[in-house]
């Protein structure tokens, strides 16, 4: 038998998730964060958790069970996460590689497209609530701005790894930041 022969599936990325019930206060948070390099957080732990790996473009496996799927990109960040976590006792952080076979990309790809969809339903219904007041604070616009930026990128992360492609996502996004660049605009005429 030759061992030198067997080849693993293609890395596809790290499932993440953690454990732990120790009280951790938010200045041992940022302590946390800010020794391993981690951007800043203001939520409570762990709040902080969920912010950074969405900010990650992480996708939720399942819905409400704390683990998310991080692509290869995210590696390096995923190490200095690792490096927080072991200043924080009571608290483990628990990451399993994920290769690709055929069952690894159907799951993968099924959640990913519920977490995009269920993202844009709420950036849509957020928006819709904006362009209904009467004034709409251009600040709040960017940022809508920012998260349709940060959709199209997640989609070309699932395009790259996953060879997800979300039908009618680019018009949808399209459209939405065309109608916030509208709203600003109005802003700047007004």
């Amino acid at each position: 038998m030759q061992f030198g022969s067997l080849r693993a599936p293609a890395p596809l990325g790290h499932l993440v998730w953690w454990a732990g019930s120790a009280p951790v206060t938010a200045g041992d948070v940022r302590t946390a964060w800010a020794r391993a390099g981690l951007p800043a957080v203001t939520e409570e732990f762990p709040a902080a958790l969920e912010a950074t790996l969405n900010g990650w473009l992480a996708v939720p496996v399942l819905e409400r069970s704390g683990v998310f799927w991080l692509t290869p990109e995210f590696d390096g960040s995923l190490a200095a996460l690792r490096r927080a976590f072991t200043q924080l006792q009571g608290w483990h952080l628990h990451t399993v590689p994920v290769r690709a076979s055929a069952d690894t990309l159907e799951a993968l790809r099924a959640s990913a497209s519920h977490e995009v969809q269920r993202r844009v339903a709420a950036l849509t219904t957020e928006l819709e609530a904006l362009f209904a007041q009467p004034r709409q604070r251009a600040s709040l616009l960017v940022r809508r701005l920012d998260a349709v930026e940060r959709l199209r990128a997640q989609a070309a992360l699932h395009a790259r790894h996953l060879t997800l492609m979300h039908q009618g996502l680019t018009a949808r996004l399209d459209a939405l930041a065309q109608r916030v660049d509208a709203a600003l605009c109005a802003r700047i005429v007004a």
